[in-house]
């Protein structure tokens, strides 16, 4: 009988809901109706009280069609509903256990649930056949019938570990609603469209268009939301005030989130922000369904953390052990962790319980063992969260997507196994299922990737890396043959050593995935229909745009760039992974280790330097697999291996070096059987410093037999800037050795800064052999060659390895720092706390310092002509600022001019100069070229201690123009800043020499290259004031001096001004000046949102004149952005190679939050700054 209901029904099928409400023509009415309502109760136990009650409701509704069969059957179903409610409460007297009163609370909170998504299908029908055309029915109603479907059985559950006394009455309660749920999702599937069922042909290879793969994600809201909503979910997530903020220490509305979620208007229509500092809430929050709209915003995962232990042995039902437990429609949080610390031993556990629909979660950490992650029901995102677990860690019968999430294993009782998901779907007619895409399991137990927890569970993993510990056969029975014909589990185009599908279980219900059509359907897109809300909640998402990936005709997928990962070992047993270069012969071994802590997380990068160098830079196939090694091999033939294996690891890590030959030979004699990349790296390093100091040695001796005074200067600098070379080797060593995945970008920044400048070190020693008369500058090239070819190979393995992640945007910033001004009133507090860089422990006196002005900063020491301080001369105060210091150390320079020289050493760090303006605090020498002095000496001041800070000071070499090279300051300081400074001199005045640097509000004045070095340095808001040369010079702002193409070094100036000096002003047009020249062969410098004064030539850039002839014009980097003013005009610039038209985008790579991270140390100073393009009020 049904099959021929079913066939009839068939016969009816419209293309559309808009044939829905027509009328059907009378004289088939009858017949059609009775079929339609014999469907809807189909196989209810009293089936003529359902007829008769849908048949009542239907003369309510209006003229018989489908929708109003519908209509009715969805009201005499939610009638059902709310009668079995009244009946559950009835058996609470009943209950004799604890278990079972909280199972008898579950299940009325359960049928609530069922009550409103039954409620909502029926407003949803109301539109329907009102002609509504713009309603998404499609996917809510599919969303909420399926819900409903499955809460009834998650009621009864809860009654596990009781005697199920009770659990036989309720389930009679239930027997009817659930049946009618079902009914009513199975008839409005068939007349709406015939269930998704994906192809069991594997074979099929059909194919999405290029127009289906790439549909945009900036689509329309959907109407559902309000247009305040709309316009609040646009905004960047600091650009939102909170409606209420929770702290522990009481600096908020509320010290727990219960209170603050309490207190949120109910049945809210737009969004309702709860801020939550930075602490660990031990509490159970429980969100019901009428918080609609909320949003939970905390520190970051790790930083704000709700936790709580609450666990099934405790006689908790699963349902009501969640830590975090949200009902209300429209759910987001970011930034958050949650945790059940219950630990295996207490078996079911819930950190999250989601019944939110349309819920999205957003950086955010979900940890705990069994049962961590509770997607119970609806619509449900996740993007870049983590989830920790042990036994069905990832359970429930929503529909969710998890992308770009890490799924970590964590270690189970004994005998017990590890699986990720548990689906639970119950009915082929229901649209919930799991879809695990762009993610990363990173198992290190023996794992499963799921079991079927219900008859059609339906699970699926796309484009997703997976570890070597995940089982060959990679799913798990439930119990026997339960479900397996019925389930639907997919993997579509994984990768990495757990992803190979030779040996997968071979069940009917088990698909492997090879066309894009049938794994898109899994997709946001399609799966949730999350273009309809998700752009709206400000989480980013990937449509069906990434299914298409290269495979090789052998089968082998070549993971894309952007799903590469860092592969990590996070228990402290040792795993190996492999990556076999095609063609190349066997694998290379990667051994890893770490900790199961998230604390204690250190996150190493072990095998990713030989893994990323094959895959992106000697662009070959990758393949993973396991060691075909046995271990019946003779130590002879392991040996053979082992030497193989680290000559092809040395080959690899030399791969992108401009002096292989040097590259491998070094590290051939030192790393004997060695594969680990990163000890091989390290060796790479020890080996330069090696080389170094030989030189240095040999220096010492040459300088200890050299007679020229200037010759013998020329060493004496030498040593001091080998010296400083070493160092830089030492600590990028150092730093090497502590990897942190969750601060990789800013470790990979300051190593190639860093190795960046032992290099230019070194380029400087051979520079300060200008105008010698002996032969000691071509044996010193000879000393140093080796050496500076090696500082070259490091810098080169170290800027590919920092490009390939950049490039699969695994390099983001791990914290956040000092919020920007505009997100100070997001969080609704004045009294926020400064989250300082890791370089800073005395937080009070930072932040006392920072609060000050310049004027009333408490100074440690003070420097006074008139002797009214506490010293008469800079370096006097100098010689008490504590060593290696790790707090800010002030010196206040009352007005005055001090004549002397002055040197902040490497060892005084985090020195502050504060002065009362750069005309009044001045700091004033004239060592020059001319009388005798190398470049390097001449600075007036030089500063080597890293974070130095320079308020209001000003720096001056009065030389004049006839003593060529005369340096006002010299800066050598990682992360220094200078703010409202002066810099005046003549030829070669600042000398920006190594490191990261920021100007702000600067004045500097000068004639030839007078802002000149290799350091990676930004200018904002500076003017620069040419001065009168000689007769016979031309004057030049800028002369970088980048000596190689890997070197992340570069000038850039944003948003100041390039003008005469009224000495100037009337020769300008005689003594031509320019922007710029290349003193080196890659010199980069860009200018951007600048004014350029009618002093500035067409021609813009002049080239470098060497006694080989001129140079630089093909390989420097010069470029101009958005810049106005006589001297902006681009129309007449040379037509060299090297000069560059940036487009907008190709510009911020150049903005201080890109160029050198500025947000990570400047913003902490209060000091004004642009993270990005300059205010169009600056103009």
């Amino acid at each position: 009988m049904a099959l021929l209901n079913f066939l009839f029904i068939l016969l009816l099928l419209p293309s559309s809901f808009e044939a829905f409400s027509d009328e059907i023509p009378s004289d088939i009415q009858t017949q059609d109706m009775h079929a339609l309502i014999a469907q809807a109760c189909m196989d209810i136990e009293n089936q003529n009280t359902c007829l008769t009650n849908i048949q009542n409701e239907l003369t309510k509704i209006g003229p018989p069609s489908p929708t109003s069969v519908i209509s009715a059957a969805l009201r005499t179903t939610l009638n059902e509903a709310q009668s079995a409610i009244n009946n559950i409460t009835r058996f609470s007297t009943f209950s004799v256990s604890n278990r079972e009163q909280i199972a008898i609370e579950d299940c009325k909170e359960l049928l609530d649930f069922s009550v409103s998504e039954l409620a909502w299908s029926l407003g949803e029908m109301r539109r329907i056949r009102a002609g509504d055309k713009n309603v998404q029915y499609e996917g809510n109603l599919e969303a909420w019938l399926s819900a409903a479907l499955s809460n009834q059985d998650t009621c009864l559950e809860g009654f596990e570990g009781t005697d199920r006394r009770l659990e036989s009455y309720i389930s009679g309660s239930l027997t009817q609603v659930t049946q009618l749920i079902s009914n009513v999702l199975s008839l409005y599937s068939q007349l709406h469209s015939l269930p998704f069922r994906p192809p069991r042909n594997t074979t099929t290879t059909t194919l999405l268009t290029n127009n289906e793969e790439q549909q945009s994600l900036d689509i329309e809201f959907p109407e559902w939301m309000t247009e305040g909503d709309q316009e609040l979910l646009k905004s960047r997530p600091r650009g939102i005030r909170a409606d209420a903020v929770v702290a522990l220490d009481g600096s908020g509305h509320y010290r727990t989130i219960t209170d603050a979620v309490n207190a949120a208007p109910s049945h809210s229509n737009r969004r309702y922000i709860i801020y939550v500092k930075k602490g660990l809430y031990k509490e159970n929050v429980d969100m019901k369904k009428k918080m609609t709209n909320i949003m939970l915003v905390g520190d970051g995962i790790g930083q704000t953390i709700i936790t709580s232990n609450r666990n099934f042995m405790q006689g908790w039902t699963t349902f009501r052990t969640a830590t975090l437990a949200v009902s209300g429609k429209g759910f987001i949080a970011r930034d958050m962790t949650f945790r059940n610390t219950a630990g295996p031993v207490n078996h079911q556990a819930v950190a999250l319980r989601v019944d939110s629909d349309q819920s999205a979660f957003y950086r955010c950490s979900v940890e705990g063992h069994q049962d961590t992650l509770y997607a119970h029901s609806l619509r449900q995102f996740y993007r870049e969260c983590e989830i920790y677990g042990t036994i069905d860690f990832i359970f429930g019968n929503g529909a969710a997507v998890l992308q770009n999430c890490k799924i970590y294993t964590r270690v189970p009782l004994p005998l017990q196994k590890v699986t990720i998901t548990a689906q639970g779907r119950k009915s082929p007619h229901q649209s919930t299922g799991f879809t695990i895409q762009d993610s990363y399991v990173l198992a290190t137990q023996p794992t499963y990737l799921g079991r079927p927890w219900k008859q059609y569970s339906r699970t699926v993993y796309i484009n997703t890396y997976m570890s070597a510990m995940v089982q060959p056969r990679g799913w798990l029975e439930w119990l026997g043959n339960f479900a397996l014909d019925t389930l639907w589990y997919g993997e579509y185009r994984n990768y990495g050593p757990g992803s190979s599908l030779a040996g997968r279980v071979k069940w009917p219900g088990y698909h492997i995935m090879k066309d894009a059509g049938t794994a898109s359907f899994f997709t946001v897109q399609r799966f949730i229909n999350g273009d309809s809300w998700l752009p709206g909640t400000g989480v980013n998402n990937h449509t069906d745009a990434t299914l298409r990936r290269a495979w090789k005709d052998d089968g082998r997928f070549i993971p894309p760039p952007e799903q590469v990962l860092l592969i990590i070992s996070l228990t402290s047993s040792s795993f190996l992974y492999q990556v076999r270069r095609c063609g190349l012969g066997a694998a290379n071994n990667f051994k890893m280790s770490g900790g199961d802590s998230r604390k204690s997380r250190r996150l190493a990068l072990i095998g990713v330097s030989t893994f990323l160098l094959v895959a992106m830079v000697v662009a070959v196939t990758v393949s993973v697999g396991y060691s075909k090694n046995g271990s019946g091999e003779d130590s002879k033939d392991k040996n053979k291996s082992h030497v193989a294996s680290s000559m092809k690891a040395v080959k690899t890590i030399c791969a992108p070096t401009d002096y292989k030959k040097e590259c491998e030979e070094s590290l051939t004699a030192q790393a004997g059987n060695t594969t680990d990349p990163r000890e091989l790296i390290k060796i790479a390093f020890n080996v330069t410093i090696t080389r170094i100091s030989e030189g240095l040695e040999k220096t010492q001796l040459m300088h200890e037999v050299e007679n020229d005074p200037r010759t013998k200067e020329a060493l004496d600098t030498c040593k001091q800037l080998m010296h400083l070379s070493i160092e830089e080797f030492k600590r990028s060593l150092e730093r090497f050795g502590k990897f942190d995945l969750n601060n990789l970008d800013n470790i990979l920044t300051s190593l190639k800064v860093w190795l960046s400048g032992a290099i230019t070190y070194q380029e400087t020693c051979l520079d300060a052999f200008e105008n010698t008369t002996t032969e000691a500058g071509h044996k010193m090239k000879d000393v140093l060659q080796t050496a500076m070819h090696m500082s070259s190979n490091g810098l080169a393995i170290i800027t590919e390895l920092s490009k390939t992640l950049d490039e699969m945007h695994l390099t983001r910033p791990g914290r956040r720092l000092l919020k920007e001004a505009e997100e100070l009133e997001v969080l609704g507090h004045d009294d926020f706390e400064l989250e300082l860089p890791e370089w800073v422990d005395d937080r009070v006196g930072v932040r006392r310092l920072l609060r000050m002005t310049a004027r009333k900063l408490s100074a440690h020491v003070t420097v006074a002509k008139d002797g009214s301080g506490n010293f008469t001369t800079i370096n006097e105060a100098l010689k008490h600022v504590p060593k290696n210091n790790l707090k800010p150390f002030v010196i206040y320079l009352k007005e005055g001019v001090y004549d002397e020289y002055v040197e902040i050493s490497r060892n005084m760090t985090h020195v502050v100069f504060v002065g009362d303006g750069g005309k009044k605090s001045r700091i004033t020498g004239n060592k020059n070229f001319i009388d005798g002095v190398g470049t390097y000496r001449t600075a007036t001041v030089a500063v080597l201690g890293d974070y130095f800070v320079g308020i209001g000071i000003g720096f001056e070499n009065s030389a004049g123009a006839e003593k060529h090279q005369a340096v006002a300051l010299r800066v050598q300081a990682d992360k220094s800043i200078f703010y409202k400074c002066r810099m005046d001199g003549f030829q070669d005045t600042l000398y920006a020499h190594t490191m990261r640097q920021f100007y702000r509000d600067c004045v500097i004045s000068g004639t030839i290259d007078f802002v000149f070095g290799d350091a990676v340095a930004v200018l904002q808001n500076c003017t620069f004031v040419v001065r009168k040369p000689l007769s016979n010079q031309q004057c030049i702002v800028t002369a970088q001096g980048r000596k190689e193409r890997n070197q992340p070094s570069g000038l850039v100036i944003q948003g100041g001004s390039i003008v005469s000096d009224p000495k100037y002003y009337p020769v300008r047009f005689d003594n031509k000046a320019y922007l710029a020249r290349p003193w080196k062969n890659f010199s980069r410098t860009i200018f951007m949102d600048t004014y350029i004064g009618d002093l500035i030539t067409p021609d813009g850039y002049m080239p470098w004149q060497t006694l080989e002839g001129l140079t630089g014009m093909d390989t420097c980097f010069y470029a101009e952005v958005n810049n106005r003013g006589p001297g902006s005009d681009k129309s007449k610039r040379v037509k060299w190679q090297g000069v560059k038209t940036l487009t907008s985008q190709g510009a911020k790579n150049f903005l201080a939050s890109t160029f050198f991270h500025g947000d990570d140390w400047i913003k902490v100073t209060r000091i004004p700054y642009y993270p990005g393009v300059v205010s169009p009020t600056h103009h």
